[in-house]
């Protein structure tokens, strides 16, 4: 993903962030989802972070980076994986006790359970963390992203925790 491709959202101050993508797999058509307000300011402090140090900043330029022998380049599903178990195990979430292993899955079983439980329709979870559904409710949601934005921010307190305290903007 790229910084072009959430550029216009963020200059606007939207939060929760929509965030339009088009997956690597061929088969399947551009998807939506969103980023809480808290993780909308926790991006702009990196971005700022970025310019800080140096980085020329474009729409092209890579929305998350990791840190490579040969200088930065795109952060990999791969890279994340291990810095997430890296960091896990700093924390002590080494996969011993009650909730096994940490992982990036464990991240959106979470998100699911908690749209769930707090009256989210399945076919809004689906839509949400990019499932293949029906092309008739895709165009229908597509339509609605601001439906859509105003049901994730009704919500994100239950799975964002400080997204609790601060007012969304739509």
């Amino acid at each position: 993903m790229k910084l072009g491709d959430i550029r216009r959202e963020l200059e606007l101050g939207k939060a929760p962030l929509a965030i339009v993508y088009l997956p690597e797999k061929e088969t399947v058509g551009e998807r939506i989802t969103f980023l809480a307000i808290d993780g909308v300011e926790t991006l702009k402090r990196y971005l700022e972070w970025r310019k800080q140090v140096g980085e020329k900043i474009t729409d092209d330029s890579p929305l998350f980076q990791s840190r490579a022998r040969r200088g930065l380049k795109p952060l990999t599903e791969q890279k994340f994986s291990v810095m997430l178990k890296n960091v896990a195990k700093k924390a002590g979430l080494n996969g011993k006790g009650k909730y096994g292993r940490l992982r990036a899955h464990s991240f959106r079983k979470f998100f699911v359970t908690q749209l769930t439980n707090h009256g989210v329709e399945d076919k809004i979870v689906n839509f949400f963390i990019g499932h293949k559904i029906p092309d008739v409710d895709r165009v229908y949601w597509f339509r609605r992203i601001e439906e859509l934005r105003r049901i994730y921010a009704e919500r994100q307190e239950y799975f964002n925790s400080q997204s609790r305290k601060k007012k969304v903007n739509p």
